[in-house]
């Protein structure tokens, strides 16, 4: 395209309703061009999400400091990204969901996590003032 002042340029067109108008969407201006939550992206992620895919990010932090991890995705509606604790790309009876790195302030190890989001228990030593651990249970649509 050429702008008003006789310039070569690239982008993408969009009518905007709520605007009455055209809008200019310069590659630059996409909302996934190099982080989310402070956390560096790789080419790949940048790639799906542009593309309108759901990806993991870990430790991401929110705006009071608080870490966390989530499934990312742009709500093209909105032109803003989505944070959920399941794969919204998943089927809705076999959602891929989150496990965090921590429960009750115990560690899970990558096993535990496996099993938790398969929906089975898992048994976690804990040193308590009157010893045992915890029982873990993790069902779909709970976390």
């Amino acid at each position: 395209m050429i702008s008003e002042m006789g310039r070569e340029f690239n982008a993408h067109i969009q009518i905007n309703a709520d605007r009455r108008g055209i809008e200019f969407i310069f590659d630059s201006d996409r909302l996934f061009n190099r982080q989310v939550g402070g956390v560096q992206l790789t080419g790949k992620q940048m790639e799906d999400l542009n593309a309108g895919r759901a990806i993991f990010v870990e430790d991401m932090k929110r705006k009071d400091g608080e870490v966390f991890s989530s499934f990312v995705k742009l709500d093209e509606s909105i032109g803003k990204p989505t944070y959920t604790r399941f794969n919204p790309d998943t089927p809705e009876g076999a959602r891929e969901i989150y496990v965090p790195k921590e429960m009750g302030g115990v560690a899970l190890t990558a096993g535990d996590r496996a099993q938790l989001r398969e929906g089975r228990p898992v048994f976690i030593e804990h040193d308590q003032p009157q010893g045992g651990g915890i029982l873990l249970v993790c069902q779909a649509g709970s976390v």
